[in-house]
């Protein structure tokens, strides 16, 4: 016996179902809208399984493709994000070097090198609008106050131990005190270092009569202007005394600009 034709088959099926579903709906007429009751439901509930071979009715075609079309896009939109993350990620590689090479490891380690004229800690200091009363208060007493009496323009010895050894970087501490070291952690305009020299490069002989930077530093402070005012206990007690009016008028100004804002 030849095998029936497919589509005279799923027409023989799609008959059956809606058959069925005749069957519940004209054992439950009336009752799905117009009784709520738990007992009515639980009846209706009932007649579907029988019918249904215990699945239930079957979900209405309309509803099964929109519940299809929504997964697919949701897929759609999980592997987009997916992408966007790869892209975004090889973004920020090419802006690490700014019109470098991104493959070159030197270039990058060059594009990141610290600053060896510029004091990194004032580099730390944070926008000023994004300050607090508290935090303004505690910038202008670190300026002006006790804190800075003895604040000098001398290189630290342990930076320039640093710089000399290799050492000095974006991660270095400073021994004498961290970040509240009173020394300058700088070299001072115009100091050129010297070239280090690569793997296989003959050595030249050093210039006994090279400057130093100890040495550079002591001729920089011979050639301050003289006539400047003497230290005494006396003239530091006056010094310390202007300086705390002057931290607290500005203190009374930020507040006044506050004030007129509100």
């Amino acid at each position: 016996m030849a095998p029936k034709n497919v589509k005279a088959v799923k027409g023989e099926q799609k008959a059956f179902e809606k058959a069925k579903q005749k069957v519940v709906e004209d054992k439950t007429f009336g009752l799905k809208n117009k009784n709520k009751s738990k007992a009515v439901q639980k009846y209706i509930k009932q007649v579907q399984s029988n019918a249904f071979g215990g699945k239930g009715a079957p979900a209405d075609a309309a509803e099964r493709e929109k519940a299809e079309k929504k997964a697919k896009q949701a897929e759609m939109e999980k592997q987009a994000a997916f992408l966007k993350s790869l892209f975004k990620g090889i973004e920020n590689k090419k802006k690490g070097v700014e019109g470098g090479d991104t493959t070159n490891p030197e270039a990058i380690k060059e594009s990141q090198k610290i600053n060896l004229y510029v004091d990194q800690r004032t580099q730390k200091e944070e926008n000023m609008e994004e300050w607090d009363q508290e935090k303004l208060e505690q910038v202008i007493k670190t300026k002006h106050g006790a804190q800075s009496s003895n604040q000098t323009d001398i290189i630290c010895k342990h930076f320039l131990d640093a710089v000399e050894k290799g050492t000095y970087g974006w991660f270095w501490q400073c021994p004498g005190g961290g970040d509240s070291c009173k020394y300058r952690h700088c070299l001072p305009p115009g100091y050129v270092l010297k070239k280090k020299k690569k793997p296989g490069e003959e050595e030249e002989e050093e210039d006994e009569d090279a400057e130093t930077v100890e040495e550079m530093v002591e001729r920089l402070r011979s050639e301050l202007p003289a006539g400047g005012t003497r230290v005494t206990a006396e003239t530091f007690a006056d010094w310390k005394k202007r300086k705390e009016e002057e931290r607290k008028e500005a203190v009374e100004r930020v507040r006044g600009r506050g004030r007129r804002g509100g």
